[in-house]
């Protein structure tokens, strides 16, 4: 078999029938799923037998992906949130390029599920940065799908489970060490915006923002250290020696804009996108009214 998709979920009955459907609809089927269920008490289990799915124990998120990996018969091993959406031949396209690359770990960019200009500005943000790190710092998430060889998660010892957040570029970052890794550039996933819907825009840019810098400079960061208490400018927080590792490294000049980018500025909590010609702010009302 080709390649096991492991899901960790807990109680995704809305979202996991959308991204199952997703998988069903490819022309790619050397494939099997696996859905690592952290005890729900909706009807995920019930939903993920339907499908006809391998349903294991998990936990979230990094024991449910461990869990699945154990029993996973795939060569690759393709580890989904449970609120994507594959895109048209996302599956071929993986496969094809991770092949041809000869690579041991790596993501997709993202498209978000949604019309709002705001999504699509912030979602393109995020893939141009992480194609300008690559080869500076392995990176990513799991909104992002990650894609490695099976036998280079058992090499590694799969996700770090005492990492209660951040598992995911942690465990991209080891499995890098001893392998390629890339961006993927001819499949792209669809990625639910609920979270930012959810705890707006302003929030969560600054807790990922921290995240990242912390990645940056070798700190893990843990779910309890991402309270609105940080106050500090995402990209600002990295002093001018990485900022100019980064912007060097990369050779897409849209990206060096994107890190030459204005402050925070706390006292009307606007953040400024030179590339795109707007703020979080305005591209925030801006998304409200689409």
């Amino acid at each position: 078999m080709k390649i096991s998709i492991i899901i960790p979920t807990y109680n995704e009955e809305e979202y996991l029938p959308k991204l199952l459907e997703s998988i069903k609809s490819q022309d790619f089927t050397d494939y099997e799923v696996i859905v690592a269920d952290a005890q729900s008490n909706d009807n995920t289990r019930e939903i993920a037998k339907e499908y006809g799915c391998v349903v294991v124990e998990g936990g979230l998120p990094g024991p449910g992906r461990n869990r699945g990996a154990e029993v996973a018969q795939g060569e690759m091993l393709l580890f989904l949130d449970s609120d994507l959406e594959l895109t048209e031949n996302y599956l071929k396209n993986v496969v094809e390029e991770f092949e041809s690359d000869d690579l041991g770990i790596a993501i997709t960019q993202m498209t978000p599920l949604s019309e709002k200009k705001r999504d699509k500005y912030l979602h393109d943000l995020a893939n141009w940065f992480m194609i300008a790190v690559e080869n500076i710092k392995p990176h990513g998430a799991g909104c992002y799908g990650i894609i490695s060889k099976k036998g280079l998660h058992d090499e590694v010892g799969g996700f770090d489970e005492n990492l209660s957040f951040g598992e995911d570029t942690d465990y991209i970052e080891r499995v890098a060490e001893i392998s390629e890794f890339k961006v993927l550039r001819n499949a792209r996933i669809g990625v639910s915006t609920r979270r930012l819907e959810e705890e707006g825009l302003y929030t969560l840019l600054k807790q990922y923002g921290k995240s990242t810098v912390n990645d940056f400079r070798g700190k893990r960061t843990s779910a309890e250290d991402l309270g609105y208490e940080f106050g500090h400018d995402p990209i600002a927080a990295l002093d001018s020696v990485d900022m100019e590792r980064i912007a060097e490294k990369s050779r897409n000049r849209k990206i060096k804009e994107v890190m030459q980018m204005n402050h925070i500025e706390d006292e009307d909590q606007t953040i400024y996108f030179p590339e795109i010609g707007t703020s979080a702010k305005d591209a925030e009302t801006e998304g409200s009214l689409s």
